[in-house]
């Protein structure tokens, strides 16, 4: 439900850039991102309390690729969206794109 409301902000390039939903970056799926910003969005409900090993390790193999992770919890969707919303914007502003690994 969490991914849903969420995307209803995200869809359409609300937020003025395109996002996908479920994007697979080499067998990782991340829950949205933004090509043109090369910001992935993941939101974490309480399995990920028994994953940040896991997310770590995968937070970095993508920043490797050049691709910001920015992390919100269930909790932040649910109940202080615009919050949630108004960091999204800041990170779309401040992220430079840069180019892939070659």
């Amino acid at each position: 439900p969490t991914e849903q409301i969420l995307w209803q902000e995200l869809k359409n390039s609300k937020l003025g850039y395109k996002f996908r939903r479920q994007f697979s970056v080499t067998g990782y799926i991340l829950d949205f991102y933004c090509p043109a910003k090369r910001l992935a969005i993941e939101l974490d409900g309480r399995i990920h309390n028994f994953k940040t090993k896991y997310d770590r390790y995968r937070d970095q193999y993508l920043e490797a690729m050049v691709i910001k992770t920015i992390r919100f919890t269930n909790d932040q969707i649910e109940n202080n969206l615009e919050k949630v919303l108004a960091s999204i914007k800041s990170y779309l502003t401040i992220t430079t794109p840069l180019p892939p690994p070659t």
